[in-house]
């Protein structure tokens, strides 16, 4: 079925497939791939949207495109994922470049003492027991621009430790 897709779009459904495996729903294109990327949408094999950075197109396969793209024996694998989150609050009163730090501190406190020694916290579920192993608390950047708040990566990365697996 995507033997006869031009190479183009067979790469980006290969890309969309790859970060699929990896957890991620979507994933960013330039929009110089906007042409390939709606043809791929008229087929059915994904979804295109306009991303929220300038000159960028947000996709994410369809369930004809996982169909199409994953193979029939793929299977998601469940288990412990790392994980970095976002939160975005009010901190105050203070100024303003105290507000980061004053609130990695309360979540680090807060945190840690709900976690207990081991570090974990955990919630009942459905599926089962779910559980969260805190690991490292990270400051980073915020920026009020066009009118929402955005994030600045913090160019740190955690390597896999043992008890990931």
């Amino acid at each position: 079925m995507t033997e006869n897709l031009p190479p183009t779009q067979y790469m980006i459904l290969e890309v969309l497939a790859a970060r699929h495996r990896l957890g991620e729903q979507a994933w960013t294109f330039p929009t110089r791939l906007t042409p390939q990327l709606r043809a791929l949408e008229a087929a059915g094999f994904i979804e295109a949207h306009t991303g929220i950075t300038q000159n960028t197109m947000l996709a994410r396969l369809t369930d004809a495109g996982r169909a199409a793209a994953l193979s029939e024996s793929y299977s998601p694998w469940v288990g412990q994922h790392r994980v970095a989150v976002t939160v975005f609050a009010t901190v105050g009163p203070c100024l303003a470049d105290e507000a980061g730090t004053i609130a990695r501190m309360i979540l680090r406190k807060q945190l840690w003492q709900l976690a207990g020694e081991g570090g974990e916290l955990r919630q009942q579920h459905v599926k089962g027991d779910l559980t969260m192993r805190l690991h490292h608390f990270e400051e980073t950047g915020m920026a009020h621009r066009g009118g929402y708040l955005w994030t600045e990566p913090t160019g740190r990365a955690f390597p896999r430790s043992k008890d990931d697996d």
